[in-house]
């Protein structure tokens, strides 16, 4: 049996006739969530938890990813004020005020029941003060996760020095591209996905540090040295230190850098004003649904254009479908997307974007919730987001980001990165 860890508490804010309509939520040091006022908190222990207007008695899953309440996409039957619900999302992240917490108005269902709208916070770190949060609009309900927002720029998931395998779903097994050390001049692999295989690797080898060295591991030393002579060195501070096979005695520390693709030529980092709204107008001229973004949303972009040398990517043209047109993401659309970690998956945009707590500020994000599983891993960022129009594939938006549950990942759309990019299109 998996371990149950206390991680999520789901408040249902049903309407009783002695609940007054003023009644608040508290969430304290210990991740409580309490619904009568004028009573002092009380720990949720175990599984044991209370609904609103309800006896304590009531039992709730607590969701670690394995059991618990399901997150699954806003029915599109769901009618609601997004501004006002935006606005009660801001003013519970404001009052918070943990980097990277999150909120999101989408559904959840327990134990195979009906999907409820709900108000879903992750909250990151268990020892919180305690604050009051407002009634909820509507008396929607509440989950409370111990949650966060993540990059997926990880390298853990997968190592493999063929790029692509499996051409009739064009699945991308390892291929990343990065920035060489701090300077402009992009690789592949990346500078991080080498240098951290090697460093794992070093350990269990004899051209590492006597002081740092495990049992040596005769494969692990073969990797390493074979590293070492495929890629190149860089001397740096900050890098993996060892023995110079060559020369025993002499300590080297620095990062391993792929093959050259070229030079980085445009890019955006942060957040923006403006360009969601853009967005949303956008896809109400094309007649499709929308997210009733404001023109104050701010939202992040996180992309960079670059040369490309063209004695390098020959090698990695492969026979397969050509994506030659950009789509939309929306509400309630089904996307596939293609990532290195996970491959391909298949998912659903929820139809209200993700609000995340960024350096003391709101950034709206469009979430996508996979289907029967993960959307996302990490490793997956920068991973292609793809919509079926007819039969036809076409190229729709970039992940950015996840939750640390894996419930769901973020995206950017593809038109808009372009719209910000100038005069830059897809080709």
């Amino acid at each position: 049996m998996p371990k149950v860890m206390k991680t999520s508490w789901y408040v249902k804010t049903a309407k009783h006739t002695d609940l007054p309509t003023s009644a608040a939520i508290k969430v304290s040091s210990h991740m409580l969530i309490e619904s009568y006022p004028n009573r002092d908190p009380c720990p949720v222990t175990g599984q044991l938890s209370h609904t609103i207007g309800h006896p304590k008695t009531q039992r709730v899953a607590m969701d670690c990813g394995v059991v618990g309440p399901e997150i699954r996409p806003l029915p599109q039957s769901a009618q609601y004020h997004i501004t006002e619900i935006s606005g009660y999302i801001t003013t519970v992240l404001q009052q918070l005020n943990r980097q990277d917490a999150y909120g999101l108005f989408a559904g959840v269902r327990e134990n195979g029941g009906q999907v409820v709208p709900t108000l879903i916070f992750g909250l990151p770190q268990v020892n919180v003060p305690e604050v009051v949060l407002p009634p909820t609009p509507n008396d929607l309900p509440i989950l409370v996760k111990d949650d966060c927002i993540v990059l997926m720029n990880g390298f853990e998931a997968t190592w493999a020095m063929d790029p692509v395998s499996d051409v009739e779903k064009i699945r991308l097994e390892a291929l990343s591209v990065g920035i060489e050390a701090m300077g402009i001049t992009v690789c592949s692999p990346s500078t991080v996905e080498v240098t951290s295989r090697f460093k794992r690797l070093v350990r269990y080898t004899t051209i590492c540090p006597p002081m740092d060295r495990l049992r040596v591991n005769p494969l692990k030393e073969i990797e390493a040295k074979s590293l070492l002579e495929r890629f190149r060195f860089q001397a740096s501070t900050c890098g993996a230190a060892f023995l110079d096979p060559a020369n025993q005695c002499q300590l080297k520390k620095g990062v391993l850098s792929g093959g050259r693709l070229g030079t980085i030529v445009s890019y955006q980092f942060g957040n923006h004003k403006e360009l969601l709204y853009s967005y949303d107008q956008e896809l109400q001229k094309l007649g499709l649904p929308n997210f009733s973004a404001a023109t104050s949303w701010e939202t992040r972009m996180d992309w960079c254009i670059f040369s490309c040398n063209g004695d390098r990517y020959g090698g990695n043209v492969y026979e397969g479908d050509t994506i030659s047109e950009t789509g939309d993401l929306y509400p309630g659309v089904e996307v596939e997307k293609i990532g290195r970690s996970t491959g391909t998956r298949c998912g659903h945009v929820n139809g209200v974007m993700l609000l995340h707590w960024d350096a003391g500020q709101i950034a709206h994000d469009i979430a996508i919730i996979g289907t029967g599983r993960s959307f996302a891993d990490m490793g997956d960022s920068g991973g292609c987001v793809f919509v079926n129009v007819n039969g036809t594939y076409k190229a729709a938006g970039i992940l950015i980001a996840k939750n640390r549950l894996h419930n769901f990942a973020l995206a950017t759309p593809l038109r808009m990165i372009l719209d910000s990019a100038g005069d830059y299109e897809w080709a």
